[in-house]
């Protein structure tokens, strides 16, 4: 959040974008950034995420006109985020087909080549066990991944502890079950 700018409302932002306070959208991008990457990395190969966001906060502004009610601003660009992404990979002719290419495990180089290609394989089983999850559910496990609290996983899905708890707890069960044999 920029210094001199208090913690506002989305609505209240929503209006001073409106009104022509540019400034008031780079409040909106920063707090909304770790939500929309949570959405766009869960689709896209690494080496595209930042041009999908940079698209997807571009297509939210130019929108933004069009946005009924300025305090469900969180929602909307969720929804927007999950548009954007789509159109994105269709339009570029991405395809996920190999989950390895567009997330390779890291590589140690330290390992023995059993280990690598096992670390590989692992890698593989669980982005496939991640597509078969809900997309509520996977922006959640995402966003937990990455670190966030689950406050922060609320406020970024716009949905209270005990929902983002619900979500984790089906998310992660089904990850456990899709990978018990690699576990």
């Amino acid at each position: 959040m920029t210094d001199h700018m208090p913690l506002q409302e989305d609505a209240e932002l929503v209006e001073q974008v409106l009104q022509g306070n540019r400034e008031a959208f780079g409040v909106l991008v920063e707090r909304y950034t770790p939500m929309v990457k949570g959405i766009v990395i869960r689709s896209t190969p690494p080496d595209h995420a930042p041009d999908v966001m940079q698209e997807v906060f571009l297509q939210a502004f130019q929108s933004l006109p069009s946005l009924r009610t300025p305090e469900k601003f969180k929602s909307w660009l969720y929804g927007t985020a999950f548009r954007v992404t789509k159109h994105f990979m269709r339009r570029e002719g991405i395809r996920r087909t190999d989950p390895l290419e567009a997330h390779p495990a890291p590589i140690d180089s330290a390992a023995r080549p059993e280990q690598v290609v096992l670390s590989q394989e692992l890698h593989i089983h669980i982005e496939r066990a991640f597509t078969i999850l809900p997309e509520r559910q996977a922006v959640a496990v995402s966003l937990y991944v990455q670190g966030l609290s689950y406050q922060a996983i609320g406020e970024q899905m716009g949905v209270g502890r005990i929902v983002v708890h619900g979500l984790l707890r089906r998310g992660l069960s089904t990850l456990r079950k899709e990978l018990k044999s690699w576990l």
